[in-house]
């Protein structure tokens, strides 16, 4: 049994994966058992480039092990070994999120809501304390035994992000869950490409299959920055937030807050309720389309049409006084009729000015206004 500064005695290897291999481990001077993560470093590189890979990463577990939230998994110790780093963390019971999905294939929409709510809320805690995860998917997402979901492998997140290319020159990352503004450069790894991350996962717990999976990871980069899924199957409002959260832009992107506001409220899996995060262009042309609607049959009454349409103006009025006849005979005349003095629908402006009578008002429905007819 391997033994790390004479404390840690390695039991046996629960996982491995691109990053690192997690044993199970006994904290002998604690007496307890314990998860430890052994962080591998790209091979063939010069010593003092490891020796900045090996600092870089136990900065960035010590900052992981700042973080206390019950959905985050605890870090107990960080320490250096064998010229590489070695991450102690609490052991879990339970199995990962990418399992349930390996076996379940598509997640009920109640599911995916309850752990997508608890990441989420994990997501914010370690934004405010400045940590950005940069690695979320389902195989982070642990499912413990008794009922908690924890956020896994803060081994990569980054405080400064001064390291963002990995030896292969891609963004540190699975490819087809990576945010698109961190292929393309732009800047340090943000809170909202978490959140991007996190879509990615909803989506393939919802269907079965990650969006922008392909058959090289290439190819998943550059579907992440070409195509659109469609809308998974799921509630329209639990839809609607997926695909606001795999917005392109991050400015467009719906942020962690607004995301736990909609996962927290039990109406976001009502069959019939509306999909309040519709594309920003549905109301504006709803009421576009509307007032098309109004406004056009009004001008071919009002004269707006063609000329056969029209109707003839008033003939102003003259500075002559009107007599009423007294014969109640009415006694026709080729001449346009004067406007009686009483007469309120049509105000004179002076020769040639003449106002047509008032435009009712018109009443849009509510749900054109609301986009939700």
């Amino acid at each position: 049994m391997t033994m790390l500064l004479g404390r840690y005695r390695l039991v046996r290897e629960l996982g491995r994966g691109g990053m690192g291999v997690v044993w199970a481990a006994r904290d002998e001077v604690m007496r307890r058992d314990v998860a430890i993560k052994e962080l591998l470093l790209p091979d063939g590189v010069g010593d003092e480039r490891r020796r900045k890979l090996v600092e870089r990463a136990v900065r960035e577990a010590r900052a992981a092990s700042r973080l206390r939230h019950p959905g985050i998994v605890r870090v107990h110790d960080v320490l250096t070994a064998d010229d590489r780093p070695w991450i102690v963390m609490e052991l879990m019971s339970g199995h990962g999120l990418d399992t349930e999905i390996r076996d379940k294939v598509r997640l009920p929409p109640e599911q995916v809501r309850a752990v997508a709510l608890a990441v989420v809320r994990a997501l914010r805690a370690a934004h405010a304390q400045g940590v950005v995860h940069r690695d979320v998917k389902p195989a982070n997402v642990f499912l413990c035994d008794d009922g908690r979901v924890v956020l896994a492998d803060f081994g990569i997140a980054s405080l400064d992000d001064e390291e963002r290319m990995t030896r292969t020159g891609l963004p540190i990352g699975t490819p087809g869950y990576v945010a698109p503004e961190r292929m393309r450069g732009h800047g340090r790894a943000e809170p909202a490409s978490d959140l991007f991350s996190l879509g990615v996962a909803m989506y393939a717990a919802l269907t079965g299959r990650a969006p922008f999976r392909r058959e090289s990871a290439m190819a998943s980069f550059g579907a992440v920055l070409t195509d659109r899924p469609d809308r998974p199957p799921a509630p329209p409002r639990l839809a609607g937030l997926v695909m606001g959260l795999l917005e392109k832009d991050p400015a467009r992107r719906i942020d962690a807050e607004r995301a736990e506001e909609l996962l927290a409220d039990p109406h976001v899996l009502d069959a019939a309720a509306v999909d309040r995060e519709a594309p920003r262009w549905h109301r504006p042309a709803a009421v576009g389309i509307a007032v098309l609607c109004v406004v056009l049959p009004l001008s071919q009454v009002r004269g707006c049409g063609t000329g056969e349409e029209a109707v003839p103006p008033v003939a102003p009025r003259t500075s002559t006084p009107v007599t009423p006849t007294p014969t109640p005979t009415p006694v026709a005349s080729t001449s346009a009729p004067e406007t009686p003095e009483s007469s309120p629908t049509t105000p004179w402006l002076g020769p040639g000015f003449t106002l047509s009578p008032p435009v009712p008002s018109i009443t849009l429905p509510p749900c054109i206004l609301e986009g939700t007819c």
